[in-house]
């Protein structure tokens, strides 16, 4: 009886002892566990503050580039006819009309597209989001009716043909949106010659976002 009892105590101890073992081998997993994720974590973040640190300086960089374009066509032109701006979105590239389409229609004229090779070859491959949105004055189609029924499919097509210089020109076309808005959205009144020039617009807008991350921050995301 005596040595029955002895072995049932001994079982139980063992029982006991590997109970134990097996928590702390759960409390050792747990904890690599957790420093893996902690690691990974502290890499990512890293990776986050160089990739913001890129971005801004690859927005000052990108601001710089066009705003030299900018002044060297007032140069040559002795008018302002670009506008650089910086905005919520992204850097704003606003451009009248005059200078790159010929008159009444979307056809990029010599000059025009001469002007947005030197664009396309600041933005491509900067890995950001651009929209090219056309804009035009209130005023009724009247030469060019055959062609466009109305201001919206004049915007639209003077945006696709901006896309189409940008996509010959070697930037990647899965980067790109275009958009046409008709005279829905004037920046001055339509009242004046002066203001219905400016409305007539196509603007590039390149995004501050990232748009895709790079292969090693995609990899500790997963």
């Amino acid at each position: 009886m005596f040595k029955f009892i002895c072995f049932i105590m001994f079982m139980c101890s063992i029982t006991v002892f590997s109970g134990c073992v097996t928590n702390s081998i759960i409390d050792v997993n747990k904890r690599n566990l957790t420093d893996e994720l902690v690691d990974k974590t502290d890499s990512l973040t890293e990776k986050v503050s160089e990739a913001e640190a890129e971005k801004r300086q690859a927005i000052e960089s990108l601001r710089q580039s066009l705003s030299k374009i900018q002044q060297d066509l007032e140069r040559e032109t002795g008018e302002k006819n670009i506008l650089l701006t910086q905005t919520e979105e992204g850097i704003k590239l606003t451009i009248l009309d005059t200078v790159i389409f010929t008159p009444g229609s979307a056809e990029v004229n010599k000059k025009g597209k001469h002007l947005l090779i030197k664009v396309s070859n600041v933005v491509k491959g900067l890995n950001k989001e651009i929209l090219i949105a056309g804009h035009t004055d209130n005023q009724p189609i009247k030469k060019a009716k055959k062609f466009y029924k109305s201001n919206w499919e004049l915007s639209f097509s003077r945006a696709i043909n901006v896309l189409h210089v940008f996509e010959n020109a070697g930037v990647n076309p899965e980067d790109m949106t275009a958009l046409g808005y008709g005279d829905i959205k004037p920046i001055v009144s339509n009242e004046t010659i002066k203001g219905r020039r400016q409305n007539r617009r196509v603007e590039i807008i390149i995004s501050n976002t990232i748009k895709r991350l790079n292969d090693s921050a995609e990899e500790l995301i997963k």
